[in-house]
């Protein structure tokens, strides 16, 4: 089901070409391709209950499926990927894949398989409408609100 991902001051999550960014949309530029995600759960008997294996993905205006994927240990970015290759990943630790930890309602947090310790985080820039994802550790008493992702359904 299609979905927005949003920043605790309610940014959007935006593809643009070679990053993910945070960005403010009103109620139509949210519904572009760019900014609506749907979340890909694999199952994983492993794991706790409130917590699953998931991938973002988008589906821009010419069908191509943009993952979001970790480039490295503190950078994200959106992979151009085929669904396909993507449904039988036997390895825990996966650049697309990540653990969706519900935190309350409809919030979340989602740690990446392959940086374990390390939570998909915006950081801002010079420009306050914008903020930058990327992948930031997480300590049990941290009160940085910048791994909580909202995520709410399309309607």
């Amino acid at each position: 089901m299609p979905c927005w991902i949003q920043s605790y001051d309610r940014k959007f999550l935006v593809v643009k070409n070679t990053e993910c960014i945070f960005e403010d949309r009103n109620l139509g530029e949210r519904k572009q391709h760019d900014s609506t995600f749907r979340i890909q759960a694999y199952r994983n008997t492993e794991l706790q209950q409130q917590t699953k294996a998931v991938m973002l993905y988008s589906v821009d205006q010419d069908e191509k499926v943009m993952v979001v994927c970790c480039r490295t240990d503190t950078e994200v970015c959106p992979e151009a990927m085929n669904l396909a290759d993507l449904q039988n990943i036997k390895d825990s630790g996966h650049k697309a894949m990540f653990f969706m930890t519900n935190l309350k309602n409809d919030t979340y947090m989602f740690e990446s398989t392959l940086h374990k310790g390390k939570f998909l985080s915006f950081e801002p820039n010079q420009d306050s409408c914008l903020h930058k994802l990327i992948l930031h550790p997480y300590e049990v008493d941290d009160t940085d609100h910048t791994i909580n992702m909202i995520v709410s359904k399309e309607k």
